[in-house]
């Protein structure tokens, strides 16, 4: 992150894991130049399907977490919500 903050690069950073935060000073720096965006990918909010279906990626809330810190620092967030899952699909008659 320092050398694209050094030389103003724009940057799209995508994630599903919360530890992004740990580079808000620098996106924060970043943001000033108007040259980065940050998208946390959302897949569901509930604990055991997330634990199905990406049981290495950060809890659903940790996300949040990471949105709610991210945004007012001024880095411009967004959230992904991909791939969406249908829970209960109901048969056509």
């Amino acid at each position: 992150m320092t050398v694209l903050l050094e030389f103003r690069n724009p940057v799209i950073v995508v994630s599903k894991n919360s530890g992004v935060i740990r580079d808000v000073d620098l996106l924060r720096q970043i943001a000033e130049f108007k040259a980065v965006a940050v998208f946390i990918s959302v897949t569901t909010l509930e604990a055991d399907l997330h634990q199905i279906l990406a049981p290495r990626a950060s809890h659903p809330g940790k996300r949040l977490e990471a949105i709610e810190c991210l945004s007012p620092a001024g880095i411009p967030t967004g959230v992904m919500v991909a791939p969406v899952i249908p829970i209960h699909v109901k048969k056509r008659a």
